[in-house]
């Protein structure tokens, strides 16, 4: 190997000697670059870098929501600015999930939207309208001369309204479905579960209106055994005619009947509201000494009172 040979090695050896100081003296300058956070409370968090402050940052966990901001480095604000900021977004935080939580809790709270009326008042007015037509309370109602279709409408009103029935129950419904009691009032036949059929007790108010039905001096001009002949063969025209003018407001579904009564006796009456529910399903509760017929003819009994003196004025129940 001449001189030139050497003096190459050299300064290769040399070369790699150099890059593999300044690689190590890299390395020893990350590792010495330690950054560290410190939470000061209330969310303000300190960054550190070689146990020098270099900036701040809101870090904070409030009801499930993690927060993590930037607030600025040093020399753009102070701890005490840094802590004010901070403040200011706890406030912030606090404020908006509580007025999101108070929005919950008052959507929950809220009273759902009565079904059928308006109001209570329109409902007074509504049955004081229908009782001018048809006063069913009164004996009045069999001395009052109505042609066939018209007697079938106001009856087909008056039961939707006191008893839990849709119109295609008492459209289809059929004399042999009814069947008279001891105390000389009716019973309605309805399907139950598993194709059971129960009987359903009707009030003395409603039982009048069947009794009328069925052996009043009417024209009877059919075979199809059907109790309102004459509304079932010309099906809702007539009805929805009839409603209109009796309450020419706004319309009337008489199928939501039904839920009046139950947002009534939910807020009005002292029974619970699974035992409601199942008397407008007309099925039996899961506790049976909650489920007897004389509760529910009490139910039934309450719910006619109501709307016979139309007390839909009393204040909300308590609990």
């Amino acid at each position: 190997m001449n001189t030139d040979q050497n003096d190459n090695v050299l300064v290769q050896l040399s070369v790699r000697g150099e890059q593999k100081k300044t690689g190590d003296g890299n390395e020893m300058k990350r590792t010495r670059q330690k950054v560290t956070k410190k939470s000061l409370g209330g969310g303000l968090t300190q960054h550190s870098c070689n146990g020098m402050v270099v900036s701040y940052s809101f870090r904070k966990r409030y009801q499930g929501t993690d927060y993590d901001l930037p607030l600025g480095n040093v020399n753009e604000l102070s701890e005490e600015q840094a802590r004010v900021e901070a403040d200011k977004l706890c406030k912030q935080i606090r404020r908006e999930k509580s007025k999101n939580l108070l929005k919950k809790v008052t959507k929950n709270l809220a009273v759902p939207k009565m079904p059928c009326f308006k109001d209570y008042e329109d409902a007074n007015k509504f049955i004081e309208e229908l009782e001018q037509k048809f006063p069913i309370f009164s004996w009045k109602c069999f001395d009052i001369k109505k042609s066939r279709l018209e007697f079938e409408i106001y009856a087909v009103i008056w039961i939707l309204l006191l008893m839990p029935f849709s119109l295609v129950e008492l459209l289809t419904l059929k004399q042999n479905d009814l069947r008279m009691n001891r105390d000389e009032r009716y019973s309605i036949q309805v399907s139950g579960r598993k194709n059971n059929s129960i009987y359903v007790n009707c009030s003395r108010s409603v039982s009048q209106i069947i009794y009328k039905a069925i052996h009043w001096d009417f024209p009877r001009n059919d075979e199809s055994g059907k109790l309102f002949f004459a509304l079932s063969s010309l099906g809702k025209m007539e009805l929805n005619a009839a409603l209109k003018s009796l309450w020419p407001a706004y319309a009337i579904d008489v199928n939501k009947f039904t839920k009046f009564f139950e947002f009534a006796a939910n807020h009005f009456s002292c029974y619970r509201n699974d035992f409601i529910r199942d008397y407008v399903n007309k099925r039996q509760t899961k506790y049976p000494w909650r489920g007897n017929e004389d509760e529910r003819e009490m139910l039934m009994n309450w719910w006619e009172y109501m709307v016979r003196h139309k007390c839909f004025t009393m204040r909300k129940k308590r609990g």
